[in-house]
């Protein structure tokens, strides 16, 4: 089994949306204790998956070339830019109270 620092070398993304995706039960795993690991197999199914997902909801304007539904790294980077939008409203401006910081 693979802890969140193999499974983000093994697709070479960062480490930090993988925690948001475990919260979500977005992403296969198991809980020991409060340690979450992976099974290989199963991320390289959920990859799957997801690709075909994406495949069916978007139009793909060139074929892919990777495995039989496509490029795992761009599916994992939609994933990221989901949640890193979270912190925007749909203006495009932070949610965040302004001003906060060190209060002197």
């Amino acid at each position: 089994m693979w802890d969140i620092g193999r499974v983000s070398q093994y697709l070479g993304v960062e480490r930090s949306p993988w925690y948001t995706m475990i919260e979500r039960k977005e992403i296969p795993h198991y809980r020991i204790g409060k340690l979450a690991r992976f099974k290989p197999g199963e991320i390289d199914e959920w990859l799957i998956r997801k690709r075909c997902q994406a495949e069916t909801t978007i139009r793909v304007r060139k074929p892919l070339s990777r495995g039989p539904c496509g490029d795992a790294k761009r599916i994992v980077q939609k994933a990221i830019d989901e949640v890193r939008l979270q912190g925007y409203t749909s203006f495009g401006e932070s949610d965040r109270i302004k001003g906060l910081g060190k209060e002197g």
